[in-house]
């Protein structure tokens, strides 16, 4: 979490509806900044400008929107992106002010090695996102997941093993697994066939009794 926080110039926006087609393909990206108890407010970003931020501040970092004289910290919440493209074509900003809780979903990421794996068992990460509640202007970037006590098929790390940072919350169920080891598929391959050859090896031997058995009982009926 950085303490300064990255400033992006923005024009305000008097183009509404169809106009905003035309100053899209002129390059100006439009947004939104959201406000408690105002009205929303149309700006417009160059769009190598705002794809600059984007990849800066994520979901997770507040920045300052600087529109004419005003200095607007905020947060980004929501960014269309045009279909099969990774063009924004709409952003949403939503005002943060110090001493306000935000709701944000944070990246969960894997750190350090699994002693399974090395065994040839597979990690697979079902979770990759956390909802949390924190201070606004000090979010996490990311949260990190440790997996170096994965050893067996069937280990788990779960939202509730995470050390979350100080002042951060999360409402989502403790138990929900984040990221856990499984056998391969050759491995699964390699110990189904191990039972069958078993189970084929436990059939001859029955069937070979079997077959002693009867030659017992006829010898013993010839005797008779």
């Amino acid at each position: 979490m950085s303490s300064t926080l990255i400033q992006v110039e923005a024009e305000g926006r008097d183009v509404l509806g169809k106009q905003v087609g035309a100053r899209r393909r002129a390059g100006l990206i439009p947004a939104n900044i959201v406000s408690k108890g105002k009205p929303s407010r149309p700006i417009e970003i160059p769009l190598p400008r705002l794809v600059k931020v984007l990849s800066q501040v994520g979901y997770t970092q507040a920045l300052e929107l600087v529109v004419g004289k005003d200095k607007i910290t905020a947060l980004v919440t929501e960014v269309t992106f045009a279909p099969a493209q990774d063009t924004p074509q709409h952003v949403v900003f939503s005002e943060v002010k110090q001493g306000e809780r935000a709701s944000v979903s944070v990246p969960l990421v894997l750190s350090g090695e699994a002693p399974g794996e090395k065994r040839g068992l597979i990690i697979l990460q079902t979770t990759h996102q956390l909802e949390v509640t924190a201070p606004a202007l000090r979010v996490p970037e990311q949260l990190d997941v440790d997996i170096s006590g994965l050893e067996e098929a069937g280990d788990a790390v779960r939202i509730g093993d995470l050390q979350l940072p100080d002042e951060v919350e999360t409402g989502a169920d403790e138990q929900t697994p984040i990221v856990k080891l499984e056998r391969s598929r050759s491995q699964i391959s390699q110990e189904s066939a191990e039972e069958t050859d078993e189970t084929e090896g436990e059939g001859e031997a029955g069937a070979e009794e079997a077959e002693s058995s009867d030659e017992s009982a006829a010898a013993e009926g010839e005797e008779a």
